[in-house]
Parts: structure tokens; C-alpha cells; sequence
């Protein structure tokens, strides 16, 4: 995405200034020259327009006059604030340079033709004018046409204060959401509080852990504080570390001295059922405690989303301060967005929905910002709801990397909840029929007595529509990051391949589909063998992807029923793919990074040596040299690979085991993988005596979870 910087300074204090076309401003964009800008407004008559583009002549006269003045005030601010924009030629020429120089060459990728208009504003007086509204002027895309709804090449605009920038942002191993709801009195609109909870609950259901009781399922990712006062508020940041806050509550006006200011309308503790209207500044510290365990960090959410008219307000200039948004993120919270004007109810649900479906799966809160816009200029033609929208955002130089890991995390964290899901149905179907599995790697979920054949075959149907759309965001990826393709296909191999388990369990308990089932996880398995292959040709360094290779390869080729559809035959080129000289290519790779200093390799390799020797005797024409034996001037004779291979496999089995841990993830995925041969392959496939082995190094490796 391209990115503008455009600042307004002025000398003198950041307050105590008003609007007027006598004072001078500087404006300074990228390395072009400054300019000097002098405001359209004296600050009274802005005040006037203020009064009407916050919906406060609304209603006043029943022959809709006032309501007319309004709609002319916001056409005619949006005019005046795009000519100011107009009058700055860096900013123009900086708005039209990729247009210029044919920078659509990337246009293939999400948001590579937007732009992010970043304007850092210090002076208080100039928070008041609604940028947001401005039209574009001639020599901008899309001249005549508001700013930010324009499609010739979209722009998000976020406002930031002068501060030192963003280094690095961490995305949470674990997201979790904070909703903040308080209407005291009772005074919220009817089911609101409600609809938004549903909102974020229907939002974080793909990462729910299935393992739990249904009213347990979002615990470790929301916590909702209703009737919240400013103590609750600190006392939950103190206790957990939130990266998202959405806080539903009436903007409020408050008396701070000789000046007005905006404020939220939370709960009073001290006055129940009354409103404590809290400032900016206050809601800052509250959301910024210092943690209760010993060790952590403070509290710093990253991003805080608040559906409150005039958050966004900045109200008076005389005294310090500004708006509740501003001091959010002068409190070096990144991301604030919020409504610099009354927010309508309906608006708000759009708000909430928009905004969090693109921020929770680590997708650019800058794009979903335009899409919000759009959506609500689309939506409701007598307000304008898009432009009270303001966004503070303090992003790191390295933002689109961070937003990449952010997103294959999530993604990968959703289709791991789904695996989770179909394990649980399937443990239902067994419970009903009383014959358990034993393969689910997630723990047994609370039983549900009585359920019915169609209550099941529904269930069924639902895990496998998760499945399928988990799989399908994980493909989009692949446009998206392409410097990433080892990483994804790695990890959606791994997916197909449980998601081809998960499915020939379906088939096994479904009578009525099962030719349709069967096919679809000949289908997976297939597609993960092809996945597994890409990992190795995008990074030769990964010789763990090439044994999950051959593995696929040797039970496709071994399979009691293979289906003849063309999509699922062997790779036309498998002559040069001979199973044996794979073996010992992984093999060879293995020994060598186990001799080599890095843990993480010497692991892996540890791994890949347990599941080789374990395969063995599956390799057709494999030949392995005897431990101990003289090296043979001609080829070695072809040993009893069962033989061999039980010591060998055993042995590297207790070296991972005492190098990992018993608690350590290597262990356990290798245990995993181990108990595929035993469990699953065995029914799928002619597997000879394998079994037998991998049922002893089950034994033998730890059945622990691994340790976070």
C-alpha cells in the first residue's frame, strides 16, 4: 500500500489556538517543499458548522428546513476542506505519482493500489475540522468525488499525533477481546448491548475450543463487562492482556474548567445507575494498568474500537486535552478508531461487524476502514455516518509484514478449531454408537445424551463446511504472500492430511454418503502429498517436508479401495521419484543435521529418523546397512529392514525424548504422526506388520500436551 505523510504545524502551543485565516501553518509533505496554509473559517463560524454536522438542528423544525441546512453545511464543509488539500502540490503530486508512473503492476495484490493517507496533526483547532468529509480536488483521484469514497484509487485516511513512531507491533499468541458496554440508567436503545455481543461472538466463533461445555467455548477469547465503571475497566486490564477493546457507551459533554470536553458516560460506582463521565486521559490509565503478576508488562491493547458518539470529538481549545480518541493514542495505544460525531444505532452494528471481521483474522484495518465507509454511505443516505468514522493509527515500518504473520497465524489458528470441531463430532457419533475412535488428539467434550441420527448427520455437515472454508482462506494466502509458500503449504498439508482423517471417519459413520466421503479424503490425502512436495521445491532445507512426501506416496500407492478419478492418480513423474532413493535422501539430510549445532534441526531430525525406520519396510528394494557391519566394496545386500529398523526407530525415539522433553511438541508430533501407522493407515492401507512397531514407540513416547 502506498503511504503519504502529510503534517500541518504552526507555532506555538498545541492549545489555545483558534481557527482563523490570519494564522499561518506550515505544510509539509514527504520531501516535497513546504507550503503555507491559511484556514477558510473564522473559529465561530466553524462552530456553526460543527453545530449542524453533529445532527444538533435535527428535528428542531417539522418542515425539514433545518434538516436541509444540515445536508448543504456537510456538501459545502467537504468543498471547502478539498480545496485546502488542493492548494498543497507535493500532496497533489505525491496523491497522482504511482498513477503517473503505471503503478498498477501489483494491482493483483489486496490494497496495493490504495493509498493510506497519513495526516499528523498537533494543533488542537485543526482536530476539529472533518478531513474525513473532504472532497478531491482536481488533480486527486477522483476529482469531484469525496475523498475517501472515490474508487479510481481508494485512500484511507488516519489522523496520528507527533510522537516517536511504532518500532514493531507483537501479535498475541492468543487474541483476546474486551467489550466494554455502559448505559447507566438504563438508557441504552433497545437489545443494542446485545446485538453487538452477538456480533463478536458469531465473529470469534471459528477460533471457539470445541473441547468445552457450549457456554465455555469463547471464554479465553472475550470477556464482556456490562454496567462498567472506569475500576472495572482497570482491574480487568490488570488481570489479562487484551488486544482488543470495544467499548459501547454514550459520548458525553463535561465542564473541565472554562473549556468543554468530550467524555464516555460509564457507570458511577460511587452513584449507581448515574453516569461518571470518564475523559479521555481517565479511560487511558484504566486501560493501561499495570499488570497484577509479577514480571509482565503493562497493559497496552492494540487496538481500541469505540462505538460512542463524539469520541471522536475534540470540543474546546483553550485548556490541554483533546478527544477521547486522541488520548487513546497519545497513551501509545496504535490503533483508535472512533466517531467524531452521533453514530447511528444501526451504524454502529455495521461498525462493529465491518471492522472486526478484517481486524480478528489480521487482515489491513486500513482497507476494512474504506470498506466501512462505503458500507455505510451505501446503507443510510440521511446521515452521514461514513465520514464521523476517525481512525488514529501509529503503524511500524514493517506493518505489512507484521499484518502477513498476523493473518497466516490466524488463519492457521481458525483451521486448527475446526480440526478440533470435527474431532469432537466424531467422538459424538462414537459415544452414540459406542465405539470410540481413539484417534482424536483433543479431549472428549461433554457428552449429549439423546441426540439424534439427524442431530448427528447435521453435525456432521457443519464440521465439514468449517473444514472446507478454513482451507479455502489458507489457499487465498498463497496470491497474497508468495515471498511465504514454503510456510503455507507446509502448514495446509499438514491441515489436508488431518482433514482427510477427520473425513474417513465421517464416511465410516455416514452409511448414506460414503462413496461421496471416500472420495473426498482420497481427494486430501492427495492434494497434501502435493502440498508437502511444494514445501521442498520452495526451500531445499526442508527434508521433513519430502519424508511427509513419501509417506503419503507409499499408502496412496498401498490403498485397499483407491477410487479411479483422474484427479487422484500418482504423479505422472514418479519414475524420477523412486520411494527408495527418497528414503535415503531424507536419510542422508537427517544424519546430517542431527551432527550439526542447531537444535531446532537436530530435533526435526530426530523425528524424521523414528517415522523413516518405522516406514522402512514399506519401501520396496530399500536396502539398509547393519549397524556395525564393514561397508561392502559392491552394494549392500538388502538387510531385514523390519529388524533394523524397530532398533534404529526406537533408539532415536528415547534421543528425542530425552533432548525435547516428554512434554515438548517435537514429542508430540511425533507421537501423532506415529500413531497414524497404527491407527488410521492400517485401515486405509495394506500396511504389512507396521503397525506392530508404531504401536510399541506410541507406548514409548510420552502422551503429553505440549507445553505453551
Amino acid at each position: 500500500m502506498k503511504q503519504i505523510t502529510f503534517e500541518l504545524l504552526r507555532h506555538g502551543p498545541p492549545n489555545n489556538q483558534l481557527l482563523s485565516p490570519l494564522t499561518q501553518y506550515l505544510a509539509l509533505c514527504e520531501n516535497h517543499p513546504a507550503t503555507t496554509l491559511h484556514m477558510p473559517f473564522e473559529h465561530n463560524q466553524f462552530l456553526h458548522r460543527h453545530r449542524a454536522l453533529s445532527y444538533a438542528l435535527r428535528g428542531a423544525d417539522p418542515t425539514g428546513n433545518l434538516d436541509e441546512a444540515r445536508s448543504f453545511q456537510v456538501k459545502d464543509t467537504a468543498r471547502v476542506l478539498g480545496e485546502l488539500l488542493g492548494q498543497v502540490p507535493g500532496l497533489v503530486a505525491e496523491m497522482n505519482r504511482d498513477h503517473i508512473n503505471g503503478g498498477d503492476a501489483c494491482a493483483e495484490r489486496e490494497g496495493s493500489r490504495a493509498t493510506h493517507f497519513r495526516m499528523v496533526l498537533s494543533a488542537s483547532e485543526l482536530a476539529l475540522l472533518p478531513f474525513e468529509l473532504a472532497l478531491s480536488p482536481p488533480g486527486f483521484p477522483g476529482a469531484g468525488e469525496p475523498l475517501l469514497l472515490q474508487l479510481q484509487d481508494p485512500v484511507c485516511l488516519t489522523r496520528e499525533v507527533r510522537r516517536i513512531a511504532e518500532r514493531t507491533l507483537t501479535w498475541p499468541q492468543q487474541p483476546r477481546v474486551l467489550f466494554i458496554s455502559a448505559f447507566p440508567g438504563n438508557s441504552a436503545p433497545q437489545g443494542l448491548v446485545q446485538r453487538h455481543l452477538g456480533i463478536l461472538h458469531q465473529l470469534l466463533d471459528p477460533w471457539a475450543d470445541y473441547s468445552q461445555p457450549t457456554e465455555s467455548r469463547l471464554k479465553h477469547l472475550i470477556t464482556h463487562l456490562d454496567n462498567a465503571t472506569s475500576d472495572d475497566i482497570a482491574q480487568a486490564c490488570a488481570s489479562e492482556q487484551y488486544s482488543h477493546v470495544h467499548i459501547l457507551a454514550h459520548g458525553k459533554e463535561y465542564r473541565d474548567g472554562f473549556d468543554f470536553r468530550y467524555g464516555l458516560a460509564l457507570e458511577n460506582r460511587l452513584a449507581p445507575g448515574t453516569p461518571d463521565v470518564v475523559s479521555g486521559e481517565r479511560l487511558a490509565t484504566a486501560l493501561r494498568p499495570m499488570q497484577s503478576q509479577p514480571g509482565r508488562q503493562g497493559s497496552r491493547p492494540l487496538v481500541v474500537t469505540l462505538a460512542s458518539c463524539d469520541s471522536g470529538n475534540q470540543g474546546s481549545v483553550y485548556g490541554l486535552g483533546g478527544s477521547v480518541a486522541h488520548a487513546l493514542h497519545q497513551a501509545e495505544i496504535p490503533i483508535v478508531i472512533a466517531s467524531q460525531f452521533p453514530l447511528s444505532v444501526d451504524a454502529s452494528r455495521e461498525f462493529v461487524l465491518l471492522l472486526y471481521e478484517a481486524l480478528l483474522w489480521g487482515k489491513d484495518p486500513r482497507i476494512a476502514l474504506n470498506t466501512l465507509r462505503r458500507r455505510l454511505h451505501t446503507l443510510y443516505a440521511n446521515t452521514h455516518d461514513w465520514a464521523s468514522v476517525s481512525a488514529y493509527a501509529s503503524l511500524p515500518e514493517n506493518f505489512e509484514q507484521w499484518l502477513a504473520e498476523a493473518e497466516t497465524h490466524q488463519n492457521i489458528r481458525g483451521m486448527e478449531a475446526a480440526l478440533s470441531f470435527a474431532d469432537s463430532v466424531t467422538e459424538k457419533v462414537d459415544e452414540e454408537r459406542g465405539t470410540p475412535t481413539g484417534a482424536s488428539p483433543t479431549p472428549t467434550p461433554a457428552a449429549a445424551p439423546g441426540t439424534k441420527q439427524e442431530d448427528l448427520t447435521e453435525l456432521l455437515d457443519i464440521a465439514a463446511q468449517r473444514m472446507d472454508d478454513g482451507r479455502t482462506r489458507i489457499e487465498a494466502l498463497f496470491s497474497r504472500q508468495p515471498h511465504n509458500i514454503a510456510r503455507l503449504a507446509g502448514k495446509l498439508a499438514a491441515i489436508e492430511k488431518r482433514c482427510a482423517q477427520a473425513c474417513f471417519y465421517f464416511a465410516d459413520k455416514s452409511p448414506k454418503r460414503h462413496a461421496e466421503l471416500t472420495g473426498r479424503w482420497q481427494s486430501m490425502l492427495h492434494k497434501s502429498r502435493q502440498h508437502y512436495w511444494l514445501v521442498y521445491e520452495s526451500d531445499r532445507s526442508q527434508s521433513w517436508a519430502i519424508l511427509q512426501y513419501l509417506s503419503l506416496d507409499l499408502i496412496l500407492r498401498r490403498l485397499h479401495s483407491p477410487l479411479p478419478d483422474p484427479e487422484l492418480t500418482l504423479d505422472p513423474h514418479e519414475e524420477h521419484n523412486q520411494p527408495a532413493v527418497l528414503w535415503k535422501l531424507v536419510h542422508d539430510l537427517s544424519l546430517n543435521d542431527l551432527r550439526g549445532k542447531d537444535q531446532k534441526f537436530r530435533l526435526w531430525a530426530l523425528g524424521n529418523l523414528v517415522e523413516l525406520y518405522l516406514m522402512a519396510p514399506l519401501v520396496d528394494k530399500l536396502q539398509i546397512e547393519l549397524p556395525g557391519s564393514r561397508k561392502p566394496s559392491r552394494a549392500p545386500a538388502a538387510a531385514p529392514a523390519g529388524a533394523v529398523g524397530r532398533d534404529r526407530a526406537i533408539q532415536h525415539a528415547r534421543t528425542l525424548i530425552d533432548i525435547a522433553g516428554p512434554a515438548s511438541w517435537d514429542v508430540y508430533c511425533t507421537r501423532r504422526q506415529v500413531l497414524r501407522y497404527a491407527i488410521w493407515f492400517p485401515e486405509i492401507a495394506d500396511v504389512g506388520g507396521v503397525n506392530d512397531l508404531a504401536w510399541e514407540l506410541a507406548r514409548l513416547l510420552p502422551a503429553k500436551q505440549p507445553v505453551s
